[in-house]
């Protein structure tokens, strides 16, 4: 310590206050021994202001002096409840503070000297020193007054010697023994104190040579081991061994007391056996129950005693002692869970557990828990790593921002102050808390400038600071921020004592219960606040932030959400895609929404409408996308998620114009690119020329209620399956359209058909001649059940006048489709094929002429040919028919040519015996007569 804390422990305690002085007598009878400790104490303070008037004892230093010689008075009175003989007791007690009073006080030039000490130093110069017996003797025949004021001050200490020892004889004659180390202690400090005087008076330009003589003075008891021989009345190690069990005893009665005299204490160690005082002192230091604050006061005269032994063991067993019996209080106050035994050996990994609880209960005084690691020798990094991180994530803490700031500079190792920044941004700060974490990312930014993750953090964070969120948090979202954040929350609320969780699935979780319950959407909603208006960073910034944007896109704040796209490695088209399939699901109708004939309505709807409303909206964010590929696959989405419909077909088209621009764009490519690029747009561009034809033939379908041939289109992958497709829709609904249809002029039917071709881009003549051949070509199918003796003619007009006879509804599907042409057109087309088409079988030939003469009139057919040629050739088709079919070799020239009588009597002749020739030569017979 300095020269000035020793001076202090050497110094005498302050006077105690003076109180009211009752009877002297008091102190006189023996009975008041028997009193009680309040009123012989006020009896005893009387009978020591009585000593000090006998003993003419006044002054400053008279004053230092009586308050050493207060407890000793005190003591000696009533201490145990003993009663000594106290006239014989209080008459040595005198005549050791008459001695005492004479020794010097204080150093030379000091203004509290007594006059009697100038005098007396004075006079001790010239004087010589007279030896113990020869000082009390002179004492004895003068009287004390008047002998002590002719005497030297080496002769004076040896009047205190020889006083003392005779007190502290009878005192341990009657087994006092704190009592007589107490009168030794006085009469020791004082020597000592004389000695230091003595000293500087004779030496006084080299103070720090008697500092250092009293510093050997106060190690070996502070007189020498003469004084002490003759404190005992013996020398040598007699002395020692004396003194040394006196202040033993008293050392251990002293540290069994309630109130421990530190002063007495620290003396009686000095004079002690180190060995001897260290065991005791550490056995009442740990002594279960004391109360903190005496143990503090029993390390701190060790950690004094330990400064003069120079045992630094010893110093830092006390100052681990205080600390531990300190903080223990300090602990206690704040109601802190810990072991005694934490402290009393103290190890980091036992005490680091403490300090985040510390911080809280102390409202985050930082000083004292720096104080508490420096007592227990922890890593101040690691208290201030802790404070910055409960800063950054406890709510509660205000100006958290001037904290962190304040001591962040404190930390010499960056990484770590990196690793508490990014611990405490990760699982600690709420997600919505914006302006904590735009404060750590920015501490972030100065650690590490060039981390472009950093910075892309503080860009979100900037843009999250000026939206407003739209939509409503989701019970998932909210459950996934209270368990990221649910570890760090609970610590702070179980440290600083919150009565408890905020909910009860919440103090499951703070006790250590796993399988607590999840806790409601409005549980969680009240914890979490600010989330009905922020969008959750950490969310977005992971590696999904779709998740929480999707919910937000909407046309009014897609270009408010845009700047998230660099910052998080997205693509600004996805904004766009992603509204747009957003508002596409908002447009289709749940699954299970009406029957199947309301969902038909629907679609009969659309397929009506006149204007593609949906795919307004969508375009002009399909026209802000910049990726060509994209934008195609876009629209190409669009037109299968929308009904079918103008929105479709104005999607798909919209779409072929881009692949136009896309395919100008290709050409401009170099070369080797150039090659794949263009045969992957060629593929999509066929497939969309594809899905437009289908989606234009879905509408004309649904228009007029023909969804039934929907599947026939949908496989037509070439022109054959077209116009076969078109043939099924015809001859599917002709027979509806005849029924309906009032007039000669062409019926809705014909018109559908037109639309149709125009679809696939066949034109409408050549689909009536392509389904005008096809039909006219197709087999006569005859009905009746005796066909053997009936001739092909008699059978196909007994076939055609059947109504539903397939012949008789193919008639009437070719008399309907010609009405689509020209009147002359179509009878042009009937006599073509009845006179050109010699390889037909005659009876499809016959067709066609029967078809021409019931539909056009004979005005009609007289601009193409003569009536009645029409008829003698439809004639001659039918017996030629009939030859054929008995096996007879005749061709339509020959017989229109021949000689029908001869024909029919060759025909009998040869072939009489057949019956079906035999009808067949009737009817020529009947009809050429």
């Amino acid at each position: 310590t300095t020269d000035g804390d020793f001076a202090i422990l050497t110094r005498a305690p302050p006077a105690a206050p003076s109180l009211a002085r009752p009877a002297a007598r008091a102190f006189a009878s023996g009975a008041a021994a028997s009193s009680s400790a309040h009123g012989a104490s006020r009896g005893m303070t009387s009978a020591i202001e009585d000593a000090m008037a006998t003993a003419d004892i006044s002054g400053d230093h008279e004053s230092a002096l009586a308050s050493w010689l207060g407890p000793l008075f005190v003591n000696a009175y009533v201490e145990r409840g003993l009663v000594l003989d106290t006239g014989k007791t209080m008459h040595l007690v005198y005549r050791l503070a008459s001695a005492l009073r004479r020794l010097p006080a204080a150093c030379a030039g000091s203004d509290s000297t007594s006059a009697d000490a100038d005098m007396n130093g004075a006079g001790s110069k010239g004087r010589p020193s007279l030896g113990k017996h020869e000082a009390q003797s002179q004492c004895d025949k003068l009287g004390d007054d008047a002998a002590l004021s002719l005497l030297g001050a080496e002769d004076m200490r040896l009047v205190v010697i020889k006083r003392c020892g005779d007190l502290v004889a009878h005192l341990a004659a009657n087994r006092h023994w704190i009592l007589a180390a107490q009168a030794l202690e006085l009469a020791i400090s004082q020597l000592a104190r004389s000695s230091f005087v003595m000293s500087s008076i004779s030496q006084p330009e080299n103070t720090s040579e008697s500092l250092g003589l009293l510093r050997q003075r106060l190690a070996s008891g502070g007189i020498s081991e003469d004084e002490l021989a003759a404190l005992f009345g013996g020398g040598g190690d007699a002395a020692v061994k004396g003194i040394q069990s006196l202040l033993a005893k008293s050392l251990v009665r002293s540290l069994q007391q309630r109130g421990a005299d530190a002063v007495f204490i620290f003396s009686a160690m000095l004079v002690s056996d180190m060995v001897f005082g260290f065991n005791q002192l550490s056995t009442a230091m740990s002594h279960a129950g004391l109360l903190p604050s005496r143990v503090i006061s029993l390390a701190n005269i060790g950690m004094a005693c330990s400064l003069l032994w120079k045992q630094h063991g010893l110093l830092d067993r006390c100052k681990s002692v205080a600390a531990a019996a300190r903080w223990s209080d300090q602990l206690q106050l704040l109601q802190l869970k810990f072991e005694i035994e934490q402290l009393n050996n103290p190890k980091p990994e036992l005490l680091e557990p403490l300090v985040r609880p510390m911080l809280i209960k102390t409202a985050m005084d930082i000083t004292t828990v720096l104080e508490f690691a420096d007592a227990f020798k922890l890593d101040e990094t690691f208290v201030i790593l802790e404070y910055i991180s409960l800063c950054c994530s406890a709510p509660a803490v205000d100006g958290y921002q001037a904290r962190i700031i304040g001591i962040a500079d404190e930390i010499a190792n960056t990484k770590l102050l990196e690793r508490t920044f990014v611990d405490s941004m990760e699982n600690a700060i709420s997600a919505y808390d914006y302006e904590r974490l735009q404060f750590v990312v920015q501490r972030l930014q100065d650690l590490r400038p060039q981390d472009d993750a950093i910075g892309k953090y503080s860009a979100v964070l900037d843009v999250l600071c000026s939206y407003d969120r739209k939509g409503k948090p989701t019970h998932e979202e909210l459950l996934q921020e209270w368990s990221r954040t649910r570890i760090a929350r609970n610590a702070i609320k179980q440290i600083s004592n919150d009565d408890h969780c905020r909910h009860p699935q919440e103090q499951a979780s703070c006790n250590g219960d796993k399988d607590a319950t999840v806790p409601t959407y409005q549980e969680i909603a009240a914890e979490f606040p600010l989330a009905s208006k922020r969008l959750p960073f950490h969310y977005l910034v992971s590696s999904s932030p779709w998740l929480t944007l999707l919910p937000e896109l909407s046309m009014d704040t897609v270009e408010a959400l845009l700047p998230l796209a660099e910052p998080l490695s997205l693509s600004e088209d996805d904004f766009y895609i992603n509204l747009i399939d957003s508002m596409l699901k908002q447009w289709k109708p749940s699954e299970g929404q009406g029957g199947q004939s309301e969902q038909a309505l629907t679609a009969y709807e659309q397929a009506i409408s006149k204007t593609p409303t949906h795919f307004n909206a969508v375009e002009r964010l399909i026209r802000r996308c910049r990726d060509p590929e994209a934008t195609i696959s876009t629209i190409k989405h669009v037109a299968d998620e929308l009904p079918c419909g103008p929105n479709r077909i104005a999607a798909l088209n919209f779409g072929l114009k881009v692949l136009n621009k896309w395919g100008q764009l290709i050409k401009r490519m170099p070369k080797p690119e150039r090659g794949q690029v263009e045969a992957k747009a060629n593929t999509i561009y066929m497939h969309f020329k594809k899905s437009l034809a289908d989606a234009n033939t879905e509408v004309v379908l649904r228009r007029n209620r023909l969804e039934t041939y929907l599947s026939l289109f949908a496989d037509a992958q070439d022109l054959d399956a077209a116009v076969r497709a078109l043939a099924a829709v015809f001859e599917g609904e002709c027979e509806g359209a005849l029924c309906e249809a009032g007039r000669e002029e062409a019926s809705a039917l014909h018109g559908i058909l037109r639309n149709l071709a125009a679809i696939y881009e066949i034109g409408m003549d050549q689909l009536v001649r392509e389904l005008l051949s096809r039909y006219l070509k197709a087999p006569v199918v005859f009905v009746g059940e005796s066909s053997e003796l009936q001739l092909p003619s008699i059978r196909y007009h007994a076939t055609l006048r059947l109504y539903s006879s397939q012949e008789a509804v193919l008639h009437r599907r070719i008399a309907y489709l010609l009405r689509i042409q020209p009147m002359s057109d179509a009878i042009t087309a009937l006599v073509d094929f009845a006179y050109k088409n010699l390889a037909v079988d005659f009876l499809c030939r016959v067709r066609a002429l029967v078809i021409l003469l019931s539909i056009a009139s004979s005005e009609d057919i007289a601009q193409v040919l003569p009536p009645a040629d029409a008829h003698r050739f439809l004639q001659a088709l039918l017996y030629t028919a009939d030859f054929e079919h008995v096996g007879i070799r005749q061709s339509t020239t020959d017989f229109l040519s021949c000689d029908k009588a001869a024909l029919a009597r060759s025909v009998w002749i040869d072939y009489h015996e057949d019956a079906k020739v035999t009808l067949l030569v009737c009817n020529m017979c009947l009809d050429f007569r």
